[in-house]
């Protein structure tokens, strides 16, 4: 039960938060479109560039999201330029709710990606360490010689509505997981992209010490930060959806490879407004999918989970018998209460402290 468009983004090229940490480091890059694109160009059949100014300086992308067209935001670098990065800052803005893939290609390597959530018509930070991205390993992905991101190496950054990649995935579970996703033009907005030699804090498994949610929800789920008043403590993520009989919503998340190498255990917190059935599912990089089922109690109590990785069984799409921990790219949690009952809700599920011990 996993996502066809993973493979899809190798074919080709809320809440406002808080302002992101200051970094007092020169930079490496710094694009501030004031007087010029930048050297941004527009990939694909319907896409335009153009810089609007006040009351700041911001490059604004014009483009399509349909079955027939892909289009892409795109900026080629020349060599050695991110030489020693390792903080990618900017801000974005669109006119749809959406997620957005940012892509760095290496010259000669692999493509690497990172997912932030944007909020319709909200300036969203975007911190990006190397660590961030993981490399694609879909059949139609290029090779990487070492498997990391080797930041000197890389010749292109692309910016991709991934909702185009939804749009064009065929069959029901792709309708079940995307939607209600409408064709026609949308617009994005950047500014203020650099890069840096500035570090930043450790990445986590959540994603939460990110401005920006680099999780994707499916089912018409609604993501934010958890609010003043949630069940868990800290930071924590905030999904909203409606459960009825035969449908689905969750989160995923693509994991760095190696990323549970020697675990035992997948750990996180959990609170639900209602009762509910969750699915966790992870897929590995060969058509592996192992699925654990766990019951989460309702009324906002908080939960601490703590999922032996070998409790996990084979799905039954799955392609392999055994799950190889050391493979595993991606986690799926799913809302399944609407496959095993029929009930019809509104539902809250906070999330966070994600990680393997």
């Amino acid at each position: 039960m996993m996502l066809a468009f993973i493979s899809l983004l190798s074919l080709s090229f809320v809440q406002a938060q808080p302002p992101a940490p200051q970094f007092p480091t020169s930079p490496l890059v710094r694009h501030t479109f004031a007087t010029t694109e930048e050297g941004w160009l527009g990939m694909g059949d319907i896409a335009k560039v153009s810089r609007t100014s006040p009351p700041q300086p911001t490059l604004h992308f014009e483009y399509m999201v349909s079955k027939m067209n892909l289009n892409a935001l795109v900026r080629p670098l020349e060599a050695d330029v991110f030489k020693g990065a390792q903080r990618l800052h900017f801000e974005l803005k669109t006119d749809t709710d959406t997620t957005v893939a940012v892509m760095l290609q290496e010259k000669g390597g692999g493509r690497f990606t990172a997912v932030a959530a944007l909020p319709k018509n909200l300036w969203q930070d975007i911190d990006l360490g190397p660590t961030d991205f993981t490399l694609g390993k879909d059949k139609n992905d290029p090779a990487d010689a070492n498997g990391k991101l080797d930041m000197d190496k890389v010749e292109s950054v692309t910016l991709v509505d991934l909702h185009v990649f939804f749009l064009q995935a065929e069959g029901a579970l792709a309708t079940a997981l995307f939607p209600g996703i409408v064709a026609g033009p949308r617009e994005l907005w950047l500014r203020e992209f650099s890069a840096t030699t500035a570090s930043l804090p450790v990445t986590t498994l959540d994603g939460l010490a990110r401005p920006q949610i680099g999780w994707i929800g499916v089912g018409g789920l609604t993501l934010q930060r958890a609010m003043v008043g949630s069940p868990l403590t800290g930071r924590a993520l905030e999904a909203t959806y409606a459960v009825s009989q035969g449908k689905i919503a969750g989160l995923l998340r693509a994991l760095p490879l190696g990323a549970l190498t020697e675990k035992t255990s997948l750990n996180l917190s959990v609170a639900a407004k209602k009762s509910m059935t969750l699915l966790f599912q992870l897929e590995d990089d060969q058509g592996g999918k192992f699925d654990l089922t766990v019951e989460v109690p309702g009324l906002r109590v908080a939960r601490k989970l703590s999922l032996l990785l070998s409790d996990f069984k084979p799905a039954n799409e799955s392609k392999r018998d055994k799950i190889d921990l050391a493979r595993v790219k991606q986690v799926l949690i799913l809302d399944i209460s609407g496959l095993l009952e029929s009930v019809e809700q509104n539902n809250t599920l906070w999330l966070a402290n994600l990680e393997a011990k």
